[in-house]
């Protein structure tokens, strides 16, 4: 619902598919598909207090190639389409196979 209220659709345009990306006590990352586009929603105090939830989207033929690392206890993801890095929980995704195979899934 938060998305079809950004005003950030095109006309007729849906959220079709969700991937939680992230999880921990007190924040999620989520990816949202559309037609058209992917979203990325954290979600924790702060943005939610600043209504905020949705920090990027770009267009879905963009999303891949992904790129990975790991830092501590949480593995990283890269789009293709930004240079920003996203935490994703290893207990959702313990390989970045698997991560890659969701991502996909998402998107087509």
């Amino acid at each position: 619902m938060l998305v079809a209220q950004s005003g950030l659709l095109e006309s007729g345009e849906e959220v079709r598919k969700e991937l939680l990306t992230f999880q921990t006590p007190k924040q999620r990352t989520w990816l949202l598909a559309t037609s058209n586009f992917v979203f990325v929603l954290l979600d924790d105090e702060k943005t939610r207090a600043r209504n905020s939830l949705i920090q990027t989207f770009f267009e879905k033929r963009k999303t891949f190639p992904l790129a990975f690392g790991s830092d501590k206890a949480a593995g990283i993801v890269k789009f293709g389409a930004e240079d920003t890095w996203w935490y994703y929980s290893f207990q959702l995704f313990p390989s970045t196979s698997r991560l890659q195979e969701a991502v996909e899934r998402l998107v087509i």
